[in-house]
């Protein structure tokens, strides 16, 4: 009979996981994605805040990497029209939504007849007024 492996807690997450049979002595810290995410993204900011803090050149070149990206965001904020489009884009699309309407409806019903479609469309006016008609009802509404 295999012998049974024993589940372990996770030091950082709490999660219940199974050690690797080579390297359970060593092994603290489950294998998740999101908990090995988390661990390397605190780990790179605690080297990242220990270098700035004592590396002096480290400092500098970060300070100034800072400064070119603020301004090229200051640059690009002024390129910018005043409604937040680029100005170097294209004009926005004009989209029909009477053709937008009819091309889903002939989706949903998986048709492509016109007929089928006008059917469709017919049911779904008459549910609208119906739903309509009591909506105002129940409101008090005159009809």
């Amino acid at each position: 009979m295999a012998k049974r492996q024993e589940s372990s807690l996770c030091e950082y997450c709490g999660r219940k996981y199974l050690k690797c049979r080579f390297n359970k002595h060593h092994q603290k810290y489950c294998t998740s994605k999101m908990c090995v995410i988390k661990r390397r993204q605190e780990r790179q900011a605690q080297h990242y805040c220990r270098n700035y803090r004592n590396d002096k050149n480290f400092a500098d070149r970060e300070r100034e990497r800072c400064r070119e990206g603020i301004r090229k965001r200051r640059e690009d904020a002024r390129e910018n029209i005043p409604n937040g489009i680029l100005a170097t884009s294209s004009p926005p699309m004009r989209i029909d939504m009477g053709l937008l309407a009819t091309g889903l409806l002939s989706q949903w019903i998986d048709s492509k007849d016109p007929m089928e479609v006008e059917a469709a469309a017919r049911r779904l006016e008459k549910r609208g007024q119906q739903l309509a008609i009591t909506t105002l009802s129940l409101r008090g509404a005159p009809i």
